[in-house]
């Protein structure tokens, strides 16, 4: 028999029980008992046992039998009917639960047993899930480490290695994980993995004893079994395969080579440097920083170390193998891909998206024909065509679920020139999609149009790898069913037109039932929309519950994970009425949720696109595109059709050219907007934020409509994209239509010499965030100048949240006459309430993304409301630290986080700053103050300094200068002093957090950081504060680079994770300080971490209803000892540097005595201060 607790371990073995050594034992995997997880693979021979399982002991269940593989399951004759359905071609077998029965091991359970052996070689056990998800996983990623897969948790889901359809490569790293910690790295005995290697290449690959050496390794955990659990097995076998193995790399015939020059284990690729000479037939790999960017080069000279290779495409196919981006293969000319005697040809690329259909020819004089054969649309198509494979590969990109950008599956370039061709020459009721002006510059306008649209749809759907709109809203933690009829409280089928277009919308079916064809990717993700009537059986809907495990092949009857393909976990809950954010517990008529490119929404507008493209159309005897399509029907068919694919984007170019190219309101109109915006020199972001409006709220500058605008930064940030692919980098100068709208008013001339120190203008750097004004001579045509750099910043990069251009600018390039340099910081701040962005941008975009579940994000309310409000302003703030270690800077750098999450917490709890049933009256004195946010990774070390303002101790200690982030939310029209002062204000707390060492004893504040000077700003600590003898602080440079990146942190992870308020009074005092930190790494008496008052040193009591009262409580070897009523601390009067012994306080009224069962939180402290660990103490590469 096979007994099902074979899960846990065969052979007598206990996989959860494969711990790691003491040094690694942080790694492994903690058991959860609760887990539940089926096997995907499987024995298929007849009979054979259902996929391995495991799951918790219940009141049912509380044992599990065996499988007997004798038994027959497809009895269609008995009553009533049994069929084999336990997995998927079953013949025979089942599982017996009738008693317990054991496995070798002893087991008569499954309860924590989800770690049997998975991949190319099996990887098993706590420790080795542990590791991969340490170093390569989920763990790496929230601590702060690189990690190939940061939202796979290999501890929460081991069957991932097997079941991810993502990371099919998983199965194989896995094993390569274990080849690498076990086989490689054998060195026992005599026997080491890499001499006998060696010596068995050397030796002419003959005999097996080097392989019986490795396949005792693998199988038994020596070389020389038996040992371990037993004798080998399979040694036969392994050593067959791996003389076939030899057979088919070296062609039959073994090579015979002498050998490394200078012993074992030296590398065989060329390490010879090139000093001259033509390389252009060699090529090597330029190792990119990114593995994405990657790409083979020719250079001359070959750099040391590199592996060199005949052609580029040999290079690639080696040094970037699984390259998704295909970077490499698509840098290299055709010539660089040929082998000898290869006819030339284009080069390899992504697989093309598909075919372009063939058009039947029109009459030259024919509207259409004259439309297409103008010089517009000539300049235009190829324009775009020079651009398609970056189009593709660059800009219609959608993010995995692990953060990876990749080509979107849904949208693709000969989709959209299909669609182009047919909007721009038929369009709908008169409109069609503008391509631009005549003139041999004319086009341009109309590329500008097209980056415009691309900016939008890789916004709403593009980035989601989507046509139906997802399921996102959430209500009260939960996805009601009902959001097909309207997310955000709308209702899409009360969108009707207006009075003289009533007669084009759908009618509203009851009847109609539909489902979504795309959804949400992540784990547990809602399914996909569906709409349908209501009936007897089920009058209602009620929600998604993502939380649920669905795979449970071992439950009776057993579970699968079956709503959609792809599904991880969920299950639909019609449990009870479950209302959406619009009160709707049904969805009967609710088909008409967004679809395409731009989520055409409603039935005003299915029912225009029936009216003119249709079936309706050609039923009223109109020139229709799509005769058998009704729109109205089945709105499905824009998403669903395999025959009309570029549907998704006609749909989207019908709402662009009726609501965008038509819009006219308050007097901004799109089309004079777009050509004052090329004729300007595309700068700035005041063309496309109005867009953006129009697009996700309806009007050019919001608020408006629902609510403030949604993704603004990401929305300018993706135009500039598409107009960098689209014009190669460099935006053209034209002088635009010689009449008619939009000409602009900047100056289009040309420099040709002379001094312009007094003429600014902006360099256009390719990334928006890193932009800057400068004077340099001569000034390029086509670009606005401006008497100061400021104002320069001002108008060419109004709204760039890092600041980078004003905090470039010298003091003296900023100043109008008579100004001082000294308002340069006044500016900068003037400069993120005129044009920064909304607590909205931060809140919305966090709101609507489907990676709610992943934050380190905090954020905490300090007015009286419970929520920020959504048009507060956002400033950022820059501090100063230095962070004293024993480590490495690569290796401190992880515990940065920990400290940081301390920080804003302490920051909180000092500024006051919770729910409001606990808050204090303290908001007279801060009432400029909404709140603030930040990330417990947002801190970095400050690389541009080299040494802290301290010198290093003589303990061997590394002092490493760090730059923190805090974003404060300030009034939207808050007065400039107001801003400042609540800028000093968290400063001020700032180093009061410091300076009381209750984060850590080895963090020292320093002040503000000040771009501009290179030096801190008021609040630096004064030298008699601090502990260890200090250096004069050095004069540092700007440090553009980190700005960029802490000034643009709501904008670059807000958008990936939820928003996280702050905890009320008593539960922010037990919110740990540093819970990463461990008692090994400080230098002090470990504090209790859930009390955020305890001092080194301390023993701390609080009560329940913190109304102790000031009182001596006794004494204790001599020492008195009072209640601090502020900070409820046991404190030592005595005087001397003793530490108390731990003892408990009751709190009862009237008790003086050691009470054990008292309401109390005392600090853990050593008894013996000779006795304390330090980070001295530990081993060099011991985690922190």
């Amino acid at each position: 028999k096979y007994p099902l607790s074979n899960a846990c371990g065969q052979l007598g073995q206990s996989y959860q029980d494969y711990h790691c050594s003491e040094e690694e034992a942080h790694m492994e995997c903690e058991v959860d008992p609760q887990m539940s997880l089926t096997a995907v693979t499987h024995a298929k021979w007849y009979g054979a046992p259902a996929p391995l399982y495991c799951g918790p002991k219940t009141s049912d269940q509380p044992f599990t039998g065996f499988w007997d593989y004798n038994y027959e399951c497809n009895k269609g004759w008995a009553n009533p009917p049994e069929t084999c359905s336990v997995y998927e071609g079953q013949k025979a077998g089942r599982f017996d639960h009738s008693s317990a029965y054991a496995s070798t091991g002893g087991r008569t359970d499954v309860e924590g047993c989800c770690w049997w052996g998975r991949g190319v070689i099996q990887t098993t056990g706590v420790c080795n899930f542990g590791k991969l998800n340490y170093y390569l996983g989920k763990r790496a990623a929230d601590e702060g480490r690189e990690s190939r897969y940061p939202s796979v948790d290999f501890c929460k889901d081991p069957e991932v290695i097997c079941a991810s359809a993502e990371y099919k490569e998983l199965k194989w790293v896995a094993g390569m994980f274990y080849w690498m910690e076990s086989v490689q790295a054998y060195n026992e005995g005599g026997w080491d993995y890499t001499t006998e290697l060696i010596n068995f290449v050397n030796g002419g690959m003959s005999g097996n004893g080097f392989i019986d050496g490795v396949s005792g390794i693998v199988n038994r955990g020596c070389h020389n079994p038996p040992c371990g659990t037993g004798a080998l097995d399979g040694g036969v076998e392994r050593a067959e395969n791996f003389k076939k193995v030899l057979d088919v790399l070296f062609d039959g015939s073994r090579p015979q080579i002498s050998g490394p020059s200078s012993g074992p284990g030296s590398s065989s690729v060329d390490n010879t440097s090139s000093s001259g000479g033509s390389t252009a037939d060699v090529w090597y790999p330029n190792y990119d920083a990114q593995f994405a960017a990657g790409k083979c080069v020719n250079d001359s000279p070959v750099p040391g170390g590199r592996p060199t290779y005949t052609t580029g495409s040999e290079c690639c196919s080696f040094a970037y193998a699984g390259q998704a981006s295909n970077a490499c293969v698509n840098a290299l000319s055709p010539s660089s891909s040929e082998e000898p005697g290869q006819s030339g040809g284009s080069k390899p690329s992504i697989p093309d998206s598909g075919p372009r259909p063939t058009r039947q020819p029109v009459p030259s004089t024919s509207e259409v024909g004259l439309i297409v054969n103008s010089d517009t649309f000539v300049n235009l198509e190829r324009g775009l065509e020079g651009s398609k494979d970056d189009i593709d590969n660059k800009l219609f990109l959608y993010q995995t679920p692990a953060f990876q950008w990749i080509p979107s599956s849904v949208y693709k370039y000969a989709d959209f020139i299909e669609s182009l061709y047919i909007m721009a020459t038929q369009g709908v009721a008169g409109k069609k999609f503008y391509i631009g002006e005549e003139g041999n510059d004319g086009h341009i306008y109309g590329l500008v149009n097209i980056a415009a649209f691309f900016a939008q749809s890789m916004k709403e759907t593009i980035q989601y790898d989507a046509c139906d709109e997802n399921s996102w809203d959430l209500v009260n933690g939960k996805y009601p069913l009902s959001n097909a009829c309207g997310q955000l409280g709308q209702s899409y089928q009360d969108y009707h037109c207006s009075e003289e277009e009533a007669h084009m919308e759908c009618e509203v079916d009851p009847q109609m039932s539909l489902t979504a064809v795309t959804h949400a990717k992540w784990y547990g993700a809602p399914a996909p929309l569906y709409c349908g009537p209501k009936t007897s059986d089920q009058p209602f809907t009620g929600f998604w519950d993502y939380n649920y495990e669905c795979n449970k092949g071992w439950a009776n009857p057993p579970e699968t994970c079956s709503v959609y393909e792809g599904q991880k976990a969920g299950r639909f809950d019609h449990s009870s009425a479950y209302a959406s954010t619009g009160g709707r517990t049904d969805v009967e008529g609710c088909c008409w949720w967004g679809r395409g490119v731009i989520q055409t929404t409603g039935v005003c507008n299915f029912g225009k696109l029936n009216y003119y493209l249709g079936k309706r159309a050609a039923d009223e005897g109109r020139e229709s595109r799509y005769p058998s399509v009704d729109f109205c029907k089945d709105p499905e068919v824009i998403c669903a059709s395999a025959e009309y694919k570029e549907l998704k984007w006609v749909a989207g170019m019908f709402y662009w050219m009726e609501s965008v190219q038509a819009y006219n309101e308050g007097g901004w109109d799109y089309t004079t907007e777009l050509i004052n915006f090329v004729n300007g020199g595309m700068s700035g972001n005041g063309f496309i934020d109005g867009v953006s409006g129009i697009v996700n709220r309806g009007c050019h500058n919001p608020p408006c409509g629902t609510g403030a605008l949604d993704g603004g930064v990401e929305r300018a940030e993706n135009f500039k994209k598409v107009l960098d692919v689209l014009f190669d980098g460099s935006r053209p100068q034209i002088s635009g239509p010689s009449s008619g709208p939009g000409s602009s008013s900047v100056d289009n001339t040309s420099s040709s010499g002379g001094s312009t120190a007094d003429v600014w203008y902006p360099n256009y750097d390719a990334q928006f965030a890193a932009g800057k004004c400068v004077n340099d001579s001569p000034v390029p045509g086509g670009r606005p100048t401006y008497t100061t750099g400021s104002e320069c910043c001002s108008f060419a990069y109004a709204g760039q949240a890092s600041n980078a251009c004003v905090n470039a600018l010298s003091p003296s390039s900023s100043e109008d006459p008579g100004q001082s340099g000294s308002l340069l910081q006044s500016q900068t701040i003037e400069g993120d309430i005129d044009g920064g962005r909304t607590y909205a941008d931060i809140f919305v975009s966090s709101y609507s993304s489907e990676s709610r579940l992943r934050t380190n994000l905090n954020v905490f309310s300090c007015d009286d409301s419970a929520e920020i409000p959504m048009d507060s302003k956002i400033i950022d703030v820059l501090f100063d630290y230095e962070y004293e270690v024993a480590f490495r800077e690569d290796q401190a750098s992880h515990l940065i986080p920990s400290f940081k999450h301390g920080i804003i917490h302490d920051l909180a709890k000092r500024l006051d700053c919770h729910a409001l049933a606990s808050r204090r009256f303290l908001r007279q004195a801060q009432s400029g103050l909404l709140g603030f946010l930040s990330a417990d990774g947002s801190d970095v070390i400050d690389g541009e300094k080299s040494v802290c303002s301290k010198s290093t101790s003589d303990d061997g200690h590394v002092c490493l200068p760090v730059v923190g982030h805090i974003a404060i939310a300030v009034e939207p029209h808050a007065e400039l002093e107001v801003i400042l002062e609540s800028k000093q204000l968290v400063l001020q707390k700032l180093q009061e957090s410091f300076s009381s060492k209750t984060i850590s004893d080895n963090v020292t504040y320093v002040g503000e950081h000040n771009f501009a000077e290179s030096q801190v700003s008021p609040y630096t600590q004064d030298k008699i504060e601090n502990s260890r003898n200090e250096e004069p602080k050095k004069e540092s440079k700007p440090l553009v680079a980190v700005l960029c990146s802490l000034l643009g942190v709501a904008a670059v992870f807000i958008a990936l994770v939820p928003i996280k308020r702050g905890k009320m009074h008593e539960q922010a005092r037990t919110v740990p300080i540093a819970p990463e930190i461990s008692q090994d790494s400080l230098d002090a008496p470990y504090l209790d971490t859930q009390n955020n008052d305890c001092q080194n040193g301390d023993l701390a009591i609080t009560s329940s209803d913190d109304s102790v009262s000031e009182e001596s409580v006794g004494s204790q070897n001599g020492f008195e000892q009072d209640i601090d009523v502020d900070t409820a601390q046991l404190v030592n009067d005595n005087g001397d540097d003793d530490i108390l012994l731990k003892h408990t306080f009751s709190t009862d009224e009237g008790s003086s005595r050691a009470d054990n069962n008292a309401d109390q939180d005392c600090c853990p402290i050593w008894e013996h201060e000779d006795t304390m660990p330090t980070l001295r103490d530990r081993k060099p590469m011991e985690p922190p």
